[in-house]
């Protein structure tokens, strides 16, 4: 008996509750985030993302930056350990 799959690719970058976000899938087989345009089409391993979030992504690792933006890993270790919440510490961060 055949049954049928249902593809969801979701977003790496958005969340829906405790979730990501299902990308949007268009007729010419890509898969598109409908809040930060993440885009992914499955099958052409070269495609490359130009959405904000990735492009930010790929000049941090190209410049020398670890994910939290520090030079050296070893420091947002420390900063992980200490429970550094630069939002909480931050004088001028304003809340929207």
């Amino acid at each position: 008996m055949p049954t049928d799959t249902i593809l969801i690719i979701r977003c790496p970058h958005c969340m829906v509750g405790i979730d990501f976000r299902p990308l949007i899938a268009y007729k010419d087989g890509r898969f598109v985030c409908r809040d930060c345009a993440h885009t992914v089409r499955p099958g052409v391993p070269e495609y490359r993302c130009t959405c904000r979030k990735c492009m930010s992504a790929i000049w941090r690792i190209s410049s020398g930056l670890s994910a939290a933006g520090h030079r050296e890993p070893s420091t947002t270790k420390l900063y992980d350990r200490r429970g550094y919440n630069p939002e909480k510490s931050a004088s001028c961060f304003a809340t929207y």
